[in-house]
């Protein structure tokens, strides 16, 4: 298999985790092109990413073929390349497996991302102004928590992963996102099996070199709060 697929990735972006673990844990070649999207490198911004109608990340391309999302990515990797592993045994186990990817995408990240973690830390997020955002942030750490109650007292309940009983593409997608609350210094105490999943997803192969990036940013942020 050629290197042919390359992946336009910002390494703290869950979505762009995951699919790069993904890649990495099933050894698809492939290149890794970080895209800075600062206003200070706009110039810089590679021209694939320029002609994709929303300008976001993760993008593959693989020839002439050119996907973005995380979720589809996923999917034409595995169907591609993988004949679907991570995804379960049978047509039943995956399509529960791209259910919970495609929750974790658009109500899991939603929620975390965008109305709880980003607006904290990146003036792109947040409201016109700071009252609107507080309120957009308590609201967003309400639904959170309802999130987080569900992945504990339902999805965790009875099996040791999210889908089952052995490790699956969800399992990276979901936890990808929840490390985000690391940036907020939020404790999973409260929710003791989501919390000792976590640490388990978290010894799995390649896990810790594709959040080298998003580790280093964490100690910036401890350091940045020490300083003040």
């Amino acid at each position: 298999m050629s290197a042919t697929l390359t992946l336009y990735s910002v390494r703290v972006s869950p979505p762009c985790r995951a699919v790069w673990l993904y890649m990495l844990q099933h050894k698809i070649p492939h290149t890794l092109v970080d895209v800075d999207f600062s206003d200070s490198n706009k110039a810089k911004i590679p021209d694939i990413i320029k002609r994709n109608s929303h300008q976001e990340v993760p993008i593959l391309t693989d020839g002439d073929i050119t996907v973005f999302e995380g979720p589809v990515i996923l999917r034409y990797l595995a169907n591609k390349y993988t004949n679907f592993a991570g995804y379960g045994l049978v047509l039943a186990e995956r399509m529960l497996v791209e259910s919970v990817i495609c929750w974790g995408s658009n109500q899991l990240h939603r929620v975390i991302g965008y109305q709880v973690v980003y607006p904290q830390f990146f003036d792109k997020y947040r409201l016109q102004s700071k009252s609107a955002t507080d309120a957009m942030v308590e609201a967003g750490t309400q639904q959170m928590v309802k999130y987080l109650d569900i992945l504990e007292n339902k999805y965790l309940a009875k099996t040791k992963y999210l889908c089952g009983s052995t490790v699956t593409a969800a399992d990276y997608f979901v936890a990808t996102i929840l490390k985000l609350l690391d940036w907020m210094h939020f404790s999973l105490r409260l929710w003791p099996r989501l919390s000792d999943w976590l640490c388990k997803i978290e010894t799995e192969e390649h896990w810790t070199f594709v959040h080298t990036t998003h580790n280093d940013f964490v100690q910036e942020i401890n350091k940045c709060c020490l300083d003040y």
